[in-house]
């Protein structure tokens, strides 16, 4: 009646034997998709990942306000502008926050085109709402 395995077979991840006698085998090939093996190493590779995630959304803000200090000085210095018509040729509008508006514009995209965190527990169902049919 109750479990009585007599091998695992690693390569299909079956279960040889009597498994329950009710017929759960069928439902073992799902619980072992399902299940997620949690290690050290796994969650020290998620938090590092994290850790990554957390100092690029930093660096790029960096850069963004770099790029909008650069503009403020194109703007207000003529030396500037004189040196980067002479030097960049056509790409000196670059500077007048240009690439800082293109680079705002890729942050923003790139923000929301994430996927939306998963928290563990909170699952929305849409209940079904009983009409009375004279409503309908």
């Amino acid at each position: 009646m109750f479990l009585e395995i007599v091998g695992l077979d690693s390569e299909s991840g079956l279960i040889t034997g009597d498994f329950f006698l009710y017929g759960y085998n069928l439902v073992w090939g799902m619980l072992v998709i399902m299940v997620e093996e949690v290690s050290i190493a796994g969650l020290r590779a998620k938090k590092a990942a994290r850790q990554t995630r957390v100092l690029a959304g930093i660096q790029s803000i960096v850069i963004l306000l770099l790029l909008v200090v650069v503009a403020e000085e194109y703007d207000h210095n003529e030396y500037l502008q004189a040196w980067a018509g002479m030097h960049l040729g056509g790409f000196g509008f670059l500077l007048n926050g240009t690439l800082a508006a293109f680079y705002a514009g890729v942050l923003i995209a790139v923000h929301l085109n994430r996927p939306v965190p998963v928290v563990a527990g909170k699952v929305r169902r849409r209940e079904e709402i009983p009409v009375a049919p004279e409503a309908r």
